[in-house]
């Protein structure tokens, strides 16, 4: 409203002094006839006096003149110019003559213009295409951009780990960082202090490809920096989606924390919440105002976290140094029990004090002076006045938020809920420009990923399976199918299959498939991935439950049964082959009707050139259709007796209620 009242007003005092502009102008153009006039009589006399001294050059003199009268003219025309322009403005309406006048006379000698703030200068490509992220945060449009092929020796000095860590390292066969690792450890391990709370370390946000050691990103930083810590604090958590990525984060944990003194623990549900808190705090039962904490690294899922904050006693966040939310993306969408604002509620500071004392418990003399000297120092400060001096600064949180996922939100209304602190944000790929997307940020997947579609219909897709197992010499591969109950049914048949085929090839020896699903309980599935990594299982069929970020190293195919609606979605399932610089390669089985939506996810996602569409050709299905077909039949009979079993099983259970209810 400012800007349009000064506007208006600024409109206003241009018409009423646009006489006295014009009376200016009058002026100044009278003036520059005089210069003129002067410049020409002073050009005449230096002519006289060239002519006098150069008689003998004759043709030099007559070029010199026609020169000068060419420049004469050409005054004398804009002279002229000037005149008429005059004339001009006098016949125009008051209001607008004076713009006019100066936009002409801005043209023709380059001068600058009456009012510039009505210009509208031409925007680049990149500021358009910055336009059409309205809402999103400068930081998360400018991305530090790591080639994804960029490594580090793990010695590097810029890397700031102890030597102590480095040995374990190349202990365990690691001697070079990955791109991910080589960009975001040395921003972490600058601020190596525990204590200092003048200066904010600022957040990071990391977008990487799915196996390029996001994970080691943040396990070697946090263990170089905690590493040197004098008492037993809860100091870093980290959060994950599911109960199976929080064990694998613990066991990486585990290892590198071998010759430290640090403690990790994890919170998931699976064990009792009596047990969980005994690990945690023990069983001390007195109130502790700074808390206390038997493990430095806690990692968690957010359902079980969020219990622990509201009910176990003593269990405190106010001396963390380290929050990462890893898978970001999926952990943001999910909204139990609202877990995000939980978690950062304690650790924010500018709450009030009543809400903090209720939390943490503060307990307070006759002097209104804290009993417990654990608490931490930035909440200390909100119950205690120091005089300030002029040089005093206010504490700031140590507090740095780490967020890991290979496909990053931009959803501005998620990104404000974080309440990030100097964010950077890390991007590992590739920056491509394209003529109809200027400065477009494509979907990077690992280099030695080799990624293939098959068009085929739904009734041949499981012996397109078949045939990829067969003939490619496949050792380890994945399959994603779009539900439980599918890949149910997938994993069934194969097995069929191949003990059908077996009999029928003595010399053919059985490709173990195995069922990884979430009805199975988690000792089931903790066994079945044991088996998958060793080896003793070849083909391991999922829904999207294996997707996103567990580790398994020796899968070198990953099959697309089912092709995924979004490309985060297929990212992420490509993404567990390949991993840490060895060779994949991912099948996408495509049906007619979805081939035009997959290519245009594709397209859209600039990642159309990187498949390559490949034919089956029918000679090599001939081998296994006999076979095909009679496990097929197998399928049918196995699912009839399967539901007239769970029919008898439901019967019976009708029944015994039935019996009960006539009891009572």
């Amino acid at each position: 409203m400012f800007k349009i009242q000064r506007y208006d007003t600024e409109q206003e005092s241009r018409q009423e002094t646009g006489n006295e502009l014009l009376t200016k102008i009058n002026e100044r153009v009278q003036l520059k006839r005089k210069r003129t006039k002067r410049a020409k009589i002073e050009q005449a006399t230096e002519q006289i006096e060239n002519s006098k001294e150069k008689e003998h050059e004759p043709q030099d003199r007559e070029k010199n003149k026609k020169k000068e009268k060419n420049e004469q003219s050409i005054s004398l025309q804009k002279l002229n110019k000037n005149e008429q322009d005059i004339k001009d403005i006098k016949k125009l309406p008051e209001e607008s003559n004076l713009q006019l006048y100066l936009d002409k006379n801005s043209e023709e000698n380059n001068v600058l213009h009456a009012f510039p703030e009505f210009e509208k200068s031409e925007q680049t490509q990149q500021e358009i295409a910055t336009t059409k992220l309205l809402g999103i945060p400068n930081w998360l449009v400018h991305p530090i951009i790591i080639d994804p092929e960029f490594t580090q020796p793990i010695d590097h000095f810029s890397l700031g780990l102890s030597a102590q860590l480095i040995k374990r390292c190349k202990t365990l066969g690691i001697h070079e960082c990955f791109a991910v690792q080589a960009a975001v450890i040395p921003i972490l391990t600058r601020f190596k202090s525990l204590s200092e709370v003048h200066t904010s370390p600022g957040d990071i946000c990391v977008s990487a490809p799915t196996g390029s050691g996001k994970t080691l990103a943040y396990v070697l930083p946090i263990i170089e920096i905690l590493s040197n810590r004098i008492v037993t604090r809860l100091r870093a958590l980290v959060v994950l989606p599911t109960r199976d990525l929080v064990n694998q984060v613990k066991e990486i944990f585990e290892i590198f924390c071998k010759g430290t003194s640090l403690k990790v623990g994890t919170v998931t549900g699976q064990q009792a919440f009596i047990h969980e808190q005994e690990q945690l705090v023990g069983n001390f039962q007195d109130n502790l105002s700074g808390g206390i904490s038997k493990v430095d690294i806690l990692i968690a899922t957010p359902g079980r976290l969020i219990e622990h904050i509201s009910t176990t006693k003593n269990f405190t966040l106010q001396h963390l140094r380290f929050l990462v939310i890893d898978e970001a993306d999926r952990l943001l969408n999910q909204s139990y029990q609202d877990w995000l604002t939980h978690i950062l509620r304690p650790i924010q500071l500018g709450i009030s004090n009543q809400i903090k004392k209720e939390h943490f418990g503060i307990k307070f003399d006759s002097f209104e002076t804290p009993i417990s000297d654990a608490v931490s120092s930035i909440v200390l400060e909100n119950f205690i006045s120091v005089p300030k001096t002029d040089i005093s600064e206010p504490k700031i949180s140590m507090i740095q938020k780490l967020l890991f996922s290979a496909t990053l939100t931009r959803n501005p209304a998620k990104i404000s809920s974080l309440r990030l602190v100097n964010p950077q944000y890390i991007s590992v790929q590739i920056f491509e420009t394209n003529e109809n997307e200027a400065n477009q940020i494509k979907y990077t997947l690992p280099s030695s990923l080799k990624e293939f579609m098959i068009v085929t219909t739904s009734s041949m897709k499981p012996l397109v399976v078949l045939n990829l197992l067969h003939n490619l010499n496949i050792s380890s591969a994945l399959c994603f199918t779009k539900s439980v109950d599918s890949a149910h049914r997938l994993s069934k048949l194969i097995q069929l299959f191949e003990e059908l085929y077996q009999q029928r090839n003595n010399s053919h020896s059985l490709i173990a498939v195995a069922e990884y699903s979430s009805d199975l309980s988690l000792e089931k599935r903790k066994t079945i991935l044991k088996k998958f990594k060793r080896g003793e299982i070849k083909l391991l069929i999922s829904s999207d439950l294996i997707a996103r970020g567990i580790d398994l190293d020796l899968v070198d195919t990953v099959i697309n049964y089912d092709v995924p609606v979004y490309m985060k979605k297929y990212v992420h399932r490509v993404g567990r082959t390949a991993r840490a610089g060895r060779k994949g390669y991912a099948y996408s089985l495509i049906e007619s009707q979805e081939a035009n939506h997959f290519k245009d996810m594709l397209v859209k996602a600039g990642h159309w050139n990187k498949i390559e569409n490949i034919k089956i050709n029918s000679t090599t299905l001939e081998p296994l259709k006999e076979t095909y077909k009679e496990s097929l039949n197998a399928l049918k009979d196995y699912m009839t007796n399967l539901r007239s079993s769970v029919a008898k099983y439901q019967k019976n259970i009708s029944d015994s209620m039935e019996i009960i209810t006539s009891q009572d």
